[in-house]
């Protein structure tokens, strides 16, 4: 919506826009799951604030699944025990630019005494390129492309990473954020995302203030050397549950 990244067609956008100014005309309820696209609905195609459009953020599943059979990745991928796992969630895509991850990764280690590794997560559909890119900077053993990870398998991912990473140019809520939640992880993420202004918790996030490569490596830094409450942190997952989501759609419903 309202984004280059949406593949759409202009006459499903014109439509989509259509639709919109008729739900503000007769009032008829509109529900958007961030902020961010409730604000830029409002600036591009309403002019004003909205009367009709409510927010009802995106929930999981907030109870952290048990691993009975999995992957030791320190083992598995022999790292060492003083070094850091970051996990970066989410098909590889143009979008979802984990290229600038990969990029970031050189300054990182040269920022901090402690060792970074990143598993990448998601089907790749650049063709190779992120790989080349990892290859090309000599970062093979430290970012980790895993292609498709099952469900029921992340959990594995989750449990065993000390933080999440998402650098989307455009994100109309992040997933990946408050799955990542549950299981007590910190996300470093780009602090003009749309949904910012619902998922933000400072006990939860390392929001990057600017776009550069050098800004995502200073913020995955802080992120590495600051302590972190995972307890705390489990604890603001329980506020994107499944149940707590339904229960904002059903108050949506007896209002009409």
């Amino acid at each position: 919506m309202l984004a280059n990244s949406v593949k759409a067609s202009k006459e499903n956008k014109n439509y989509e826009k259509e639709v919109l100014l008729k739900c503000e005309k007769q009032n008829i309820p509109v529900t958007v799951i961030s902020t961010g696209i409730k604000n830029r609905i409002e600036q591009y195609y309403l002019g004003a604030p909205s009367r009709s459009i409510t927010v009802v953020t995106n929930g999981t599943n907030v109870e952290p699944r048990s691993c009975t059979q999995f992957t030791n990745l320190r083992t598995a991928y022999h790292i060492p025990e003083d070094a850091m796992i970051a996990v970066c969630v989410g098909s590889i895509y143009g979008n979802k630019n984990q290229i600038q991850i990969v990029e970031a990764m050189p300054l990182v280690h040269k920022q901090t005494n402690k060792d970074l590794y990143v598993f990448f997560c998601g089907k790749d559909c650049t063709n190779g390129a992120v790989q080349k890119r990892i290859n090309e900077l000599g970062l093979t053993d430290h970012a980790i492309m895993m292609g498709f990870v099952p469900r029921e398998e992340m959990s594995n991912m989750y449990a065993q990473a000390d933080f999440n990473i998402l650098a989307s140019i455009s994100e109309g809520f992040g997933m990946g954020i408050i799955e990542a939640f549950v299981y007590g992880l910190p996300s470093v993420t780009f602090a003009d995302l749309d949904a910012i202004p619902d998922l933000y918790h400072e006990k939860a996030m390392m929001l990057c203030q600017d776009r550069s490569t050098e800004a995502l490596a200073d913020a995955i830094c802080e992120t590495m050397t600051k302590t972190w409450d995972k307890n705390e942190i489990m604890e603001y997952s329980k506020k994107f549950s499944l149940e707590q989501m339904a229960k904002n759609y059903q108050k949506v419903y007896e209002s009409v």
